[in-house]
């Protein structure tokens, strides 16, 4: 064998290899484990726009099948198709993957005639523009003063903690993040010469939320 066609299996095997890897990443990213967390109890309305919005993907579905019902405690890192089904566990209700970041809830296959299924369908239909809504991210803002003097603090660093999104006050000590997802954030400010303070704020869908520092 000539090293000439050493030379050029090799090149092919590394092609092959490389080709190989480039197929196989996405797939591996779109199973990656995320942390999930799911309280028990809670509508499932509630729930599953939450998991939407943790595993940053989108979930359609008819309110008529989900109202009522609770959701089950979903702790803990899963692969988002694993998360849905404990999700979904002993509801009566099960996903079809209709996209890469889309699911819609449907009712399972033996609970529901065709016809109940196509109904469904078309409501899910009807509705998902109001699902996709309820994920859009809204304005959150407030303000940041001194609590002896009550003057503003112009500069102070406000964190989101879970996004790691950053702004600072103006020197009405005010601050505005223009896009937050719906969801349950750790909020940080921090400002030369204060010890750093912290507060929860709950965003809810369709509403802009507000939240101050003293």
């Amino acid at each position: 064998m000539s090293l000439f066609n050493r030379y050029s299996k090799s090149k092919t095997f590394i092609y092959a290899t490389l080709i190989a890897l480039l197929i196989s990443a996405p797939f591996a990213y779109a199973d990656d484990p995320v942390e999930v967390d799911i309280e028990a109890g809670q509508p499932l309305t509630q729930a599953l726009n939450d998991f939407a919005n943790q595993v940053d993907k989108q979930i359609l579905f008819a309110s008529n099948l989900v109202n009522g019902r609770t959701a089950p405690s979903v702790q803990g890192r899963h692969e988002p198709e694993a998360a849905l089904n404990l999700l979904l566990e002993g509801s009566g209700l099960h996903y079809t993957k209709s996209s890469e970041d889309t699911y819609l809830i449907t009712a399972a296959q033996s609970d529901s005639t065709p016809q109940e299924n196509q109904r469904q369908q078309r409501q899910s239909n009807s509705d998902s523009s109001n699902t996709a809504a309820s994920n859009d991210p809204v304005a959150f803002s407030g303000r940041v003063t001194d609590i002896t003097t009550g003057g503003n603090l112009d500069g102070a660093l406000v964190v989101i903690v879970e996004t790691d999104q950053r702004t600072s006050t103006d020197n009405l000590g005010r601050f505005r993040f223009p896009q937050v997802r719906p969801g349950n954030y750790t909020v940080r400010v921090s400002y030369l010469g204060y010890e750093s303070a912290s507060k929860t704020v709950r965003i809810i869908p369709g509403q802009d939320a507000q939240l101050n520092f003293e």
